[in-house]
């Protein structure tokens, strides 16, 4: 997991990407109105715990209305991993995710779909989960995406665990956020190979 990456702009994180810390907060207030207002019969005090609670009611519904960039590189990252492990693979939707001029080992976007493929039938790839993923925007058109991913993979001895890590880097272009290069970074632990790839 990357140690040096910048945390996420904090008012975007709060409001947008992980508001629930802000909804419990509005709804302390709203509470701590209401029962002290109770207490010393104030009804005013008690009727203004309802802008907290209207807060509270508001934040995860502007939250799920607004999907950051971050949020968007996350899910764009989950539906390459979708197309990726699944049998056969989806082709069609891992082209639409890769950019025209995607890298990986010096392969390009047609022959990286290939070795997708490849790998596909020679591995036997039964189900494939992200574990970890930490995202980072650099600049309005450009980010990255670390994840760790694991796979079982079934032969005839059986089925085998694999978990890898990967560093995907992203290109915004006509809105759409594509991966413009792919980095294999391990593989179980040990650092990845390009004699990994089938």
């Amino acid at each position: 997991m990357p140690t040096d990456w910048p945390n996420p702009p904090l008012l975007e994180h709060i409001l947008f990407e992980n508001p629930w810390p802000l909804v419990i907060f509005f709804l302390a207030i709203a509470a701590a109105l209401f029962v002290v207002g109770g207490r010393l019969e104030k009804i005013r005090m008690q009727r203004s715990a309802l802008f907290p609670l209207l807060g509270a009611i508001a934040v995860p519904l502007i939250a799920n209305a607004v999907h950051t960039d971050r949020e968007q590189l996350a899910e764009r990252t989950q539906a390459l991993v979708d197309a990726v492990a699944r049998e056969p693979i989806d082709a069609a939707a891992m082209s639409g995710l890769l950019d025209e001029n995607v890298t990986f080992f010096l392969m390009n976007r047609d022959q990286i779909i290939a070795m997708a493929q490849r790998a596909s039938a020679k591995y036997n790839i039964q189900a494939g989960s992200i574990t970890a993923l930490e995202a980072r925007v650099d600049a309005p058109d450009a980010g990255q995406i670390w994840f760790a991913i694991y796979v079982r993979i079934r032969s005839d001895g059986g089925e085998f665990p694999t978990k890898s890590q990967w560093l995907l880097h992203w290109r915004k272009s006509a809105g759409l956020w594509r991966v413009s290069e792919i980095q294999m970074i391990s593989v179980n632990d040990q650092p990845a190979r390009k004699a990994y790839l089938p």
